[in-house]
This record gives C-alpha cells, sequence and structure tokens, in this order.
C-alpha cells in the first residue's frame, strides 16, 4: 500500500501494538497488490484482511461482513 509517510503494514502494526486499537479490524483495499499476491501478504500480515482491486461489489461487501463478524 502506498501511503505518504509509513506503509499500510506499517501503520496495521503500530494499530495492533496500542492497547486502544489492537482489537480494531483491519480491511486493505488495494490495487498494488495482486490477487495472486493476496494469499502471501495475508500470511505476513496475520489477521487483517487485503483485498486486490479491481474486485466486484459482492465480493467486497461479503469482505466486510466476514471482518465485521470477526470470521476472516
Amino acid at each position: 500500500m502506498m501511503m505518504p509517510v509509513i506503509s499500510g503494514g506499517e501503520f496495521a502494526t503500530a494499530l495492533k501494538k496500542e492497547e486502544a486499537t489492537k482489537n480494531i479490524p483491519i480491511m486493505f483495499l488495494t490495487a498494488v497488490v495482486t490477487k495472486e499476491e493476496v494469499g502471501v501478504t495475508m500470511k505476513e500480515m496475520g489477521d487483517n484482511r487485503y483485498i486486490a482491486k479491481p474486485v466486484k461489489t459482492q465480493e467486497l461487501i461479503d469482505s466486510i461482513k466476514q471482518v465485521i463478524n470477526n470470521k476472516s
């Protein structure tokens, strides 16, 4: 992910280290990572969900529901 100061992964790691934010589910929607790379990236990122663009609307909705229901 392309962010101005730190990467999305670094941001997620920082959130997970803080008591107040460690339980917030994180989902990345990115055009930088391909669908083929998503599996590898998800293993590296732990329980965060990665969705590679392009994504179908229903796939996005289903992923959001899974994250909300903690079934990711």
